[in-house]
């Protein structure tokens, strides 16, 4: 009697080890992990979706910090592949725009060469990243402008490229031929915006640029439900979070945090 109760227990622990077992395994498969949304990803670490690269973002996607429809190059067959991934949330789904993220014009930014050559941000790009010192930044030279198929990138009074975002659709046209990435996507109802681009530390962005971002944190701190984050020495926003900025942006020292209500071009 002693010996079957013993073989009772035993296959009844056998049991229970096994659905503890099959049950990890089903919650393993069912919370993927970034490297599988990563794997989804078209690898070119643009930046157009608003992080470094497609690790970040991947990261961020998994994290609930970003839409899975942020990828340009990716269009909607990748957002919709991404959006089928377990615990992906998919209610992101504000009309997007295309803005410049990046103020540095002659009065703000280093600048190492003058160049003399085609009005090519690509030619211009190629010669040593650009003549500024930040390589991150906007190259100046309009190709943007030349394949807008809506007219609506422009120059500002200082001779800056904006975007207007009553007229843009978020076709990506611009961000194809931007070397830099400087051109990233936000939504057409975004209320400011990091104008910067740089993801080199404190010390190089002040010594090339007055207006680019330190990664300082100011606007963490002073809007805390603004959705600003730092990552990789670069603050960011995520939209989704609808908390008060304007702390963010008379905290900001260099004021790389702009308005994005003033971009219509006059």
């Amino acid at each position: 009697m002693e010996t079957l109760l013993n073989i009772l227990f035993s296959l009844s622990a056998l049991g229970a080890l096994g659905a503890l077992f099959g049950l990890s395994l089903a919650l393993a498969q069912s919370k993927p992990d970034k490297g599988e949304a990563e794997s989804l990803l078209p690898g070119l670490d643009c930046g157009v979706c608003g992080y470094p690269g497609c690790a970040s973002y991947a990261h961020a996607v998994m994290r609930k910090k970003a839409a899975p429809d942020l990828c340009a190059p990716g269009g909607e067959k990748t957002a919709k592949t991404l959006a089928k991934l377990p615990g992906v949330e998919v209610s992101y789904t504000e009309e997007l725009m295309v803005q410049v993220h990046c103020r540095g014009g002659r009065d703000t930014s280093k600048y190492v060469f003058s160049y003399r050559g085609l009005d090519d941000c690509t030619a211009l790009f190629l010669l040593f990243g650009g003549d500024k010192e930040c390589k991150f930044s906007c190259l100046g030279q309009g190709s943007c402008i030349k394949v807008c198929p809506e007219e609506a990138i422009y120059r500002d009074e200082k001779n800056l490229i904006r975007v207007d975002g009553n007229r843009c659709t978020g076709c990506g046209a611009c961000t194809a031929v931007c070397p830099t990435g400087v051109l990233r996507p936000l939504p057409k109802n975004a209320d400011v915006l990091v104008a910067c681009n740089s993801t080199d530390d404190a010390r190089k962005v002040t010594a090339y640029c007055s207006v680019g971002c330190t990664g300082c944190r100011a606007c963490e701190k002073r809007s805390p439900e603004g959705g600003f984050h730092v990552d990789q020495n670069l603050a960011r926003i995520n939209y989704r979070r609808r908390g008060d900025r304007s702390g963010a942006v008379l905290a900001c020292d260099p004021k790389c945090i702009v308005s994005n209500q003033k971009n219509a071009k006059a």
